[in-house]
């Protein structure tokens, strides 16, 4: 078969199985995919078990959420489709293996499986596998991604200590073709992989990433890994993400493409499931940020992955740093040359928080002609905010993309160290419309409020940035501008207690 003859996924014997990200509505948008949508998998109660990667939306009704989860499990089953419940935790508490048959996690299987149908879950710990097999064997099981099966000796281990369907390979092993062929001769198990993951196959943060992320709240941020390829943009050749076009590769040796997404939001998830099914000769890289949240020159804002190079990334052995030959083809492709370099020099500098070389180098940057696009305005603004000069970080960062809330949030504390007070109550009402329910946004409108002398408007921001949160760690200067508030009102005595 040629290329052109790959019409759909269905035609290189794969099928797809997509993120749940909390909106109904995707279930509904699938069904007209069921032709080419083997699964669905969804997160498990994190009142009950934590789980690893991205983290669920916040508005999530965790005391219904079963229920919603049953839902799904129906309505999917409706049309064929299955559903997968996410077990891959890294970091949970080893007494629920212990102690199984008392525990929380045992009566909420047995509820999912016996009374709202769930029939398959992905996990993370064999000893957890093995009881819960023993417990509930009609519920199969698949190998998590976080479980790093990245070799045959991995997979055999597994396959030998429990009754498994499959496994989600490694991200590491994403573009090692020889060894998933090797693993699938072996084993003859279903093998999935995740397509669209923009993770570094040797990311030296993928555990921690996966241990913060197993926590209710706030995750470890992603950036880690964008920031290798806004120094380093070659290394996206080396990416976990496989392009619909290099599917053919793995014809006959993967069984399901995983799409990750739970993040995402509808429209995404739907326009990848599109891609992945029907646009087999796209080596497009969709990405789930925004456009302006990126460099210029950036991989995926550029947005194809070059012809040929995957050929070429398969069969090397990933020495980036003395073989030079992804660097080389990067900078023919992309016409990369000293102006690009040295605007990456600016973004190293920010790195290792050398703020000062960072702006000495952008104003040699600007003096080469270089492109300035917003995103640099905006580091070049944070940069002059970190040396305390917040006239020049407002002049940059006002120039900047101003729909990204963080970005209004940041301008809105320089306004106020700058002392312009209704321009940094403007910023950060404006952060408010994009980040309901931000501590630290209440925090600095409360302040802002206070220095402006509207005293009642100030108290309400300052409660409302106590009570939406103890991250902060910072009651203490809450309290103490409550009390500022106070004073303003005449209220000696309550502002007293606040100091």
């Amino acid at each position: 078969m040629s290329q052109k003859q790959y019409k759909t996924i269905l035609d290189l014997g794969m099928k797809l199985r997509v993120a749940y990200n909390h909106d109904r509505e995707l279930i509904g948008r699938l069904k007209e995919y069921r032709e080419y949508v083997d699964s669905v998998y969804i997160a498990s109660n994190i009142k009950i078990f934590p789980t690893s990667g991205a983290l669920v939306k916040e508005a999530v009704d965790w005391d219904r959420y079963d229920e919603e989860a049953g839902w799904v499990i129906r309505e999917l089953k409706k049309s064929g489709i299955k559903t997968y419940l996410l077990l891959n935790a890294t970091n949970f508490d080893p007494e629920i293996v212990r102690g199984y048959e008392r525990s929380e996690l045992r009566k909420y299987l047995r509820k999912m499986v016996k009374e709202y149908g769930l029939e398959k879950a992905v996990i993370f710990s064999i000893p957890l596998a093995q009881r819960i097999k023993e417990d509930l064997p009609e519920l199969g099981l698949e190998v998590s991604i976080t479980a790093g099966v990245d070799s045959l000796e991995k997979a055999r281990y597994w396959q030998d200590a429990v009754d498994i369907e499959g496994i989600c390979l490694s991200r590491r092993l994403s573009k090692k073709l020889d060894k998933i062929k090797a693993i699938k001769n072996k084993t003859q198990l279903r093998l999935s992989i995740i397509a669209n993951s923009f993770c570094m196959p040797d990311c030296i943060n993928e555990i921690s990433h996966n241990n913060f992320c197993s926590y209710p709240g706030p995750s470890l941020s992603f950036y880690d890994c964008l920031s290798i390829l806004n120094n380093k943009p070659w290394y996206a050749f080396h990416q976990a993400k496989i392009v619909p076009a290099n599917l053919k590769y793995y014809k006959g040796i993967i069984d399901i493409v995983k799409l990750e997404g739970r993040a995402a939001p509808v429209e995404v998830i739907m326009r990848q499931v599109e891609q992945y099914v029907h646009q087999l000769d796209s080596t497009e890289y969709l990405y789930q940020i925004p456009e302006q949240g990126l460099p210029y020159y950036h991989p995926y804002k550029i947005g194809e992955e070059p012809a040929g190079i995957f050929a070429e990334v398969v069969k090397c052995d990933n020495d980036c740093e003395s073989c030079g030959k992804c660097q080389k083809a990067w900078e023919q492709y992309y016409g990369f040359g000293e102006k690009e370099y040295l605007c990456i020099e600016i973004y190293n500098a920010i790195g290792k928080r050398d703020y000062k070389r960072a702006v000495e180098k952008y104003e040699e940057y600007k003096g080469s002609g270089g492109v300035i696009d917003g995103h640099l305005e905006y580091a070049i603004g944070t940069s002059y905010k970190e040396l305390k000069e917040y006239e020049k970080a407002i002049e940059h960062m006002s120039r900047s993309e101003k729909s990204r809330p963080e970005i209004r949030k940041e301008l809105g504390i320089c306004y106020y160290h700058a002392g312009r007070y209704r321009e940094s109550v403007i910023e950060m009402e404006g952060a408010l419309m994009y980040e309901e329910g931000k501590e630290e946004i209440y925090k600095w409108l409360g302040m802002g409020y206070e220095a402006l002398g509207e005293y009642d408007k100030g108290i309400r921001m300052l409660e409302r940035a106590l009570v939406e949160g103890k991250r902060c760690a910072d009651g203490y200067d809450l309290r103490f501008y409550m009390g500022l508030c106070l004073l303003g009102k005449g209220q000696v005595s309550g502002a007293k207690e606040k100091f």
